[in-house]
């Protein structure tokens, strides 16, 4: 088929490189959807730009990272940020089925033959793991055991002439020697939520679509990724149903992903429905332009006020995985085993990058001065000396702030004090939590949480009273009247 293509007559060598390699892969993101890479984008950008302007050979880029993560979305991208063509080899033979480990190896060599006096051209080698599965097998011919040699692929990482990038799921399935052979090795991490809508809003506004708020509002909560939203979107056009096929399509990969969707819930992070001391969007707005990572929250206020769930929105808008270690997760009744879990939940942060979430954050910072044993005062010593090194961002939450310790507050960069919900905030959180509009009734409460609700949201569905805003209102007094009478509140609540 090669001696056939190259035989006849092209108007131009492009159709030979079309007729032989495909068409090169379009971008379907921009280069700003990958700003989650913390600048490594930008760095491999530069490193490209230079090394083919030298004429560098042997430039080989290992990407690695979760299915599903964006590492052939992002080599598409990279491409079209360098005016390069990009093609995919080793995918199919010249039959259109599925190669062997040679017929891949073979379609690279051709593939680095004809491109390269074309400097404008990049290759990808996709899962490149099954070629390092496929050479653990021996292969038996006749009476002899013949194994896959690492020659061959180990050369064409040394001199090949168009940079290439290699991708795989799982790095540790690679061999060192074939690690140590790339030019750069980088993780494509996940993007984060936050990141999500910009992405879908292009993907929407390319195929002239018109998305309402709530739809995208389900999307959020899918996490559907941008290549998932354009097949579902593709579904949609050609089955002429609108937003219902996108979502119904997109429903289908996440739940055969994921093995189930997770629920909307009304408890998820408003900003409209936080009453703190602080202008919490400005904060997050300026940390996020800031680029500062070490820094430090302490949360406080009573129970269901949104403290958990607003650093969970921080981490996000900050493009953080979130690490929660609840005081049940880290004290224990043997000496010093406490401190070692401690020490542990700030080291698996740094390794992961993660932002720290103590909840509970009373029983692990307890005011020493009354203590009543010394592993109390050690534990204390401990999350303090860890508090004052930890580069990256952590918070603690607490109902108890009175039971902190004194010296723990001044290591913390924010105080932010949550209370209770305002008049106007009732009104509102009645008509995001059930539906229909506030009765004038609900300006006589003056302690209500964001919890409160979810809780009478949950009890009215069971009750089957969702439409009904005087029982509604019945049940939001007993959760007033609850906390009026509580005198000895504790500090296992859920915020």
């Amino acid at each position: 088929s090669i001696l056939k293509t190259l035989s006849a007559s092209h108007d131009k060598p492009d159709d030979i490189y079309t007729q032989i390699l495909g068409r090169p892969l379009r971008a379907e993101l921009d280069w700003d959807d990958f700003s989650h890479l913390g600048g490594d984008h930008n760095r491999l950008l530069s490193f490209l730009n230079k090394s083919r302007q030298q004429g560098v050979r042997g430039i080989n880029i290992l990407l690695w990272g979760s299915s599903g993560a964006g590492k052939t979305a992002f080599c598409k991208t990279l491409a079209k940020e360098l005016s390069c063509n990009l093609y995919a080899v080793g995918e199919t033979d010249d039959d259109g089925n599925e190669p062997d480990r040679q017929k891949r190896l073979d379609a690279m060599q051709l593939a680095q033959g004809l491109l390269q006096y074309q400097d404008n051209s990049l290759l990808m080698f996709d899962e490149m793991d099954n070629m390092a599965e496929i050479s653990n097998f021996s292969v038996f011919r006749g009476d002899k055991l013949l194994l896959p040699s690492k020659v061959l692929p180990n050369r064409l990482f040394e001199n090949n002439p168009v940079p290439t990038f290699w991708i795989v799921n799982d790095v540790l399935s690679l061999e060192e020697s074939t690690i140590r052979r790339m030019s750069l090795v980088l993780e494509i991490k996940n993007p984060p939520k936050s990141s999500l809508p910009n992405a879908w809003n292009r993907i929407i506004d390319e195929h002239r679509l018109n998305l309402p708020d709530h739809n995208m509002a389900e999307l959020m909560n899918l996490e559907a990724s941008p290549a998932v939203l354009d097949n579902a979107v593709r579904f949609a056009q050609i089955n002429g149903q609108g937003t219902d096929d996108i979502l119904f399509a997109v429903r289908g990969v996440i739940k055969a992903v994921k093995g189930s969707i997770k629920p909307m819930t009304a408890t998820s992070y408003c900003s409209d429905l936080v009453n703190a001391d602080m202008n919490l969007n400005a904060l997050g707005a300026r940390l996020k332009k800031s680029g500062q990572r070490q820094f430090s929250l302490c949360l406080y206020g009573n129970p269901g006020t949104g403290k958990t769930e607003y650093v969970r929105q921080l981490a996000d808008q900050l493009g953080m995985e979130v690490l929660v270690k609840r005081a049940s997760d880290l004290l224990d009744t043997k000496i010093g085993e406490t401190e070692q879990r401690i020490a542990a939940a700030f080291q698996e942060a740094q390794a992961k990058e993660s932002f720290l979430i103590f909840d509970e954050a009373d029983s692990l910072l307890g005011e020493r001065r009354h203590a009543q044993h010394s592993w109390e005062i050690s534990q204390v010593n401990e999350m303090l000396t860890w508090m004052e090194s930890h580069p990256l961002p952590f918070a603690c939450t607490t109902n108890l702030m009175e039971r902190l310790d004194k010296a723990s507050l001044r290591r913390f960069t924010f105080k932010v004090e949550f209370s209770a919900l305002t008049q106007a905030q009732n009104s509102l959180a009645f008509k995001q939590f059930f539906g229909i509009q506030a009765p004038k009734e609900i300006g006589t409460f003056s302690n209500l949480t964001p919890g409160d609700f979810a809780v009478v949201q949950k009890k009215a569905a069971i009750m089957d009273t969702l439409n009904q805003p005087e029982e509604l209102i019945q049940m939001l007094k007993v959760e007033s009247s609850v906390k009026k009478h509580d005198a000895n509140p504790i500090g296992f609540a859920i915020n």
